[in-house]
């Protein structure tokens, strides 16, 4: 691998919510082109291990990833980490405590819905079959299969009428999830700003400046649901103050491949290294500075 290959830093593997194995993703990305690629899964780093396996027998190169959720303003971010030392206790336990607060949603929905639909039982939920490579998570699809819900939005609109929201979750703090990357010696990343901000552009620029209040490191600038200004703006806001800036796609597979007007495939932003600036994130694998 080269400044000229092509990158990927950010796909979801069934170890969360993507419909790949860690063996699968790499074996995609070899097909189509892409030599650098990192596993974001949510709150959860158990792809690792077989993410090294997998990519060194398809001549990859990677990067160690989680995509965390994180609180600010009342609101919740997306965070990716890379580069970090997964042994890391803080670190390590900051993950398995946000993964549990994402899980805990459901289960608080369930409980709230029992009470008051008989369709849906806690102890039907705990003997449910989940098939991770469907994608999503256990409580989606099983409110799918059993008629609860006719879609993805439907399931979503239930969180939201049982007040089970990610602004309710209690997730780390921006602040504190950043503290904790860098103490396992690695970098922090704004997730998709262009897909999380609302609002207009002075709008757009003005919540990233807050947003880096947080000690954050870089941002994903590169990303299939970006506008032309949104990628743009998070550019420039990253190269006037020697900010990280990377690219990804957001991929699960065929969970949600088409969203929002886009596709989200692994190297769909046609994106080289070249383009990017990744600082001192350690890349696994053979790479060169030619």
């Amino acid at each position: 691998m080269d400044k000229q290959s092509y990158v990927d830093l950010h796909i979801h593997s069934t170890c969360s919510d993507g419909t790949m194995t860690p063996e699968e993703i790499c074996q995609r990305a070899a097909k189509r082109g892409v030599s650098l690629i990192s596993i974001c899964d949510h709150n959860c780093i158990d792809a690792l291990p077989r993410l090294a396996a997998a990519a060194e027998k398809q001549g990859l190169c990677w990067i160690k990833g989680v995509e965390l959720d994180c609180a600010f303003e009342n609101r919740v971010y997306h965070i990716l980490a890379y580069g970090f030392d997964e042994k890391d206790a803080v670190f390590a336990s900051l993950v398995r405590e946000n993964r549990r607060k994402l899980d805990r949603m459901s289960i608080d929905l369930l409980e709230k819905m029992e009470a008051d639909d008989s369709r849906v039982s806690m102890a039907d939920f705990l003997a449910y079959e989940n098939d991770p490579a469907r994608g999503g998570w256990p409580a989606l699809n099983y409110f799918l299969d059993r008629g609860i819900a006719r879609d993805f939005d439907g399931v979503m609109l239930l969180y939201g009428k049982y007040k089970c929201s990610y602004a309710k979750a209690g997730f780390v703090s921006v602040e504190e999830a950043c503290r904790a990357i860098h103490q396992a010696g690695g970098f922090a990343v704004l997730a998709h700003p262009g897909y999380s901000i609302k609002g207009d552009r002075g709008q757009y620029v003005a919540q990233i400046r807050r947003l880096f209040t947080c000690d954050l490191d870089g941002i994903e600038c590169i990303y299939p649901l970006h506008t032309s200004w949104q990628t743009q703006d998070a550019s420039d806001f990253c190269r006037q103050r020697e900010l990280l800036m990377t690219s990804g796609s957001d991929c699960h597979g065929e969970f949600q491949k088409t969203y929002a007007g886009g596709i989200l495939d692994i190297g769909v932003n046609k994106t080289q290294l070249a383009q990017l600036h990744l600082g001192d994130i350690s890349i696994e694998g053979e790479f060169t500075e030619e």
